[in-house]
């Protein structure tokens, strides 16, 4: 707007108010038109699951109830096919935006709802100023923030550093839903010859909690991980007995999310067992669980113990 570039802008095609329709059935191929719509399903949902994931490593409040989340794309998805709108997904952009921003309730999405109407409204010339380019390099920058060396590190340890090659080069070269399917085949492919299914059970034993992980933990077993270790009360004194034959990386994620959580709300946890395959294997479980640039946290019972000593203890003496 200030220096007389010519570049690439945002084009509204006329009013948002103009594109509202009524719903219509589709004439001709049905075949196509059911593909379409399971293709859409996948992609969305597959979308707003990864984004939730990655929301929930970006803050210590409440986790995504996934159930919830899909039923809420679902009713919107709905309303937004009956005015003629686009099909809706929950995306990492402008969650992440919230995140940095200070948000802390669900609230923050619907005032980011409300800001996007604002602007596509009344203000509709003013965002056909925006260049194009500025809105790739918000992608790049929040894509960059996303990308943690450490995660890579651990893929590398696990073994499914190769789906995520494999992944990125198919999104980039061909698009986004053949290269999330091309990724999806060929983690099933790679966990085919692997347990599928993980034993996860949480238990109160003598002072606190007993949490016990079996046989092969994989991302098929990632909701019953997540459910089992959300069911253990925040700050009790846990113990994890890990004996797995294989821990690849999402699992391994999401265990050490958790423990980064029960932490920093005052919990104790204490990692034993072994883990027999993988680049993981042979190594300290204990070790692998460590939270990077922190150190362990006393439970609520050490704290009222120390609490009670320092006011117990008698006036010095002059």
């Amino acid at each position: 707007v200030v220096f007389p570039f010519d570049v690439p802008r945002i084009e509204l095609d006329g009013s948002v108010l103009d594109a509202l329709r009524l719903p219509a059935l589709p004439h001709g191929d049905w075949t196509a038109f059911v593909i379409a719509v399971i293709t859409v399903t996948l992609i969305t949902s597959v979308q707003s699951l990864l984004t939730a994931v990655s929301v929930d490593r970006m803050h210590h409040g409440a986790r995504t109830d996934f159930d919830r989340e899909l039923i809420g794309q679902g009713a919107a998805n709905i309303a937004s096919g009956a005015i003629g709108g686009l099909p809706i997904a929950g995306v990492i952009v402008r969650s992440a935006a919230n995140v940095n921003a200070g948000a802390k309730s669900r609230a923050s999405s619907i005032m980011h709802g409300v800001w996007i109407l604002l602007f596509t409204l009344p203000f509709a010339e003013l965002v056909e100023q925006v260049p194009t380019a500025a809105l790739a390099g918000l992608l790049i920058v929040i894509g960059v923030e996303l990308l943690e060396p450490a995660h890579i590190e651990t893929a590398m340890r696990s073994g499914d550093l190769i789906v995520y090659v494999v992944t990125v080069a198919a999104v980039v070269f061909l698009n986004l839903l053949q290269g999330v399917m091309i990724g999806l085949v060929l983690a099933i492919a790679l966990t085919g010859w692997r347990v599928l299914r993980a034993k996860v059970e949480a238990r109160p034993v003598a002072g606190g909690w007993r949490v016990d992980v079996g046989g092969a933990c994989t991302f098929l077993a990632l909701p019953r991980l997540t459910r089992v270790l959300a069911s253990v009360p925040e700050g009790a004194t846990v113990t994890v007995d890990i004996a797995v034959d294989y821990l690849d990386h999402a699992a391994y994620q999401a265990m050490t999310d958790w423990h980064r959580l029960h932490l920093a709300r005052g919990g104790a946890i204490r990692f034993q067992g072994t883990i027999e395959r993988g680049r993981l294997a042979h190594r300290p479980v204990e070790d692998l669980f460590e939270p990077e640039n922190s150190a362990p946290q006393p439970s609520n019972a050490e704290r009222r113990g120390q609490l009670t000593l320092v006011e117990a203890a008698p006036p010095a003496t002059k």
